[in-house]
């Protein structure tokens, strides 16, 4: 009567989503055989020249410069094993969900490396424009309106749309939330597609889950939503958390890929299309001569994410912003 039934059938543990980051980044592939560093390359803009020349005189000619920045990749990896007695006698595929639990690391692992450059990009010593969470004041909660202001200061120096003629964005659930109930004029989403005829907008909006990709309306920015953001505890003393929300345009980070043999493929950084190697029936080796290790999973990736080679005010193509959200 006491006896236990182990239930077979796993329940799925909670997984957000990896590839916001990722997905913003333009892609540089490294050949094989060719050394593990990398030099991107930018002109320096010229202005305009308004000095009028002497007839038939021949005056200087213009220098055009240029800037750079380097990279190198990096090999981040990961295994588990398992004994064959292990093996034998789970009662799940304990080597395949342990390869999925390993996907999932590895995509937060790519996330996070990317969002860290992404970071940097609003350091002071790199462009403190990037940084626009002065635009906020208490009780720090975002809204609509100041999406669109990060988005036209990237629009008034040039930043052109992140892909397919949008602006590109990463914003947690929780700071979404704001910018859909804000209830100052001109700011509530939920105003502008209750009516009709845009009803269905709010009834999709209502129903998302984080693999939706959220455009806001009136301003060009395609949002992905992800936990994954920096957030700052007792942000500016107010016991609260922050997260951040950023925007971006073309060429905000450049990522550096190298396909070693072997390599576990990233695609974008979605867990879910991550396939860690896995081995169910190791053979007797030297190492292990009687196969007492029956299996293992692992994956193994080089990478390296950069900003583009430019330094000082308004020189980055990003804009982040630390909000306060109601939902904590």
């Amino acid at each position: 009567a006491q006896a236990v039934l182990f239930d077979k059938e796993l329940i799925p543990n909670l997984k957000g989503q990896t590839d916001a980051f990722v997905m913003a980044a333009e892609r540089r592939v490294q050949g094989l055989h060719m050394g593990i560093n990398r030099t991107f390359f930018q002109y320096n803009t010229l202005s305009g020249d308004t000095v009028q020349s002497a007839d038939g005189t021949v005056g200087s000619p213009e220098f055009v410069s240029q800037i750079s920045a380097p990279a190198q990749l990096g090999e981040w990896n990961n295994f588990t094993n398992f004994s064959a007695f292990a093996i034998a006698s789970s009662i799940d595929d304990l080597v395949g969900n342990s390869a999925q639990e390993l996907g999932y690391q590895a995509g937060q692992s790519i996330s996070e490396l990317y969002s860290a450059v992404a970071d940097s990009a609003g350091n002071s010593a790199v462009d403190s424009n990037v940084n626009q969470s002065a635009l906020l004041s208490t009780p720090f909660t975002l809204d609509l309106a100041t999406i669109r202001e990060l988005k036209q200061q990237l629009v008034s120096i040039d930043v052109l749309p992140c892909k397919n003629g949008r602006f590109c964005g990463a914003i947690s659930p929780n700071v979404l939330g704001d910018i859909y109930n804000s209830t100052t004029v001109n700011n509530s989403i939920v105003d502008l597609w209750k009516q009709s005829p845009n009803a269905e907008k709010f009834d999709e909006m209502a129903g998302s889950d984080q693999s939706k990709v959220i455009t806001l309306p009136g301003t060009n920015v395609d949002f992905r939503q992800t936990p994954f953001v920096t957030k700052t505890s007792n942000y500016q003393g107010s016991g609260k958390t922050s997260y951040r929300t950023y925007i971006f345009g073309n060429y905000a980070m450049i990522g550096v890929w190298l396909q070693v043999p072997g390599d576990t493929d990233l695609d974008e950084g979605d867990w879910r299309t991550i396939d860690c190697k896995v081995i169910t029936d190791a053979p007797m080796s030297s190492f292990d001569p009687t196969a007492t290790i029956g299996g293992w999973c692992s994956y193994k990736f080089h990478q390296t994410v950069t900003l583009p080679p430019a330094i000082g005010p308004n020189t980055q193509r990003t804009r982040w912003i630390d909000s306060v959200p109601a939902i904590q």
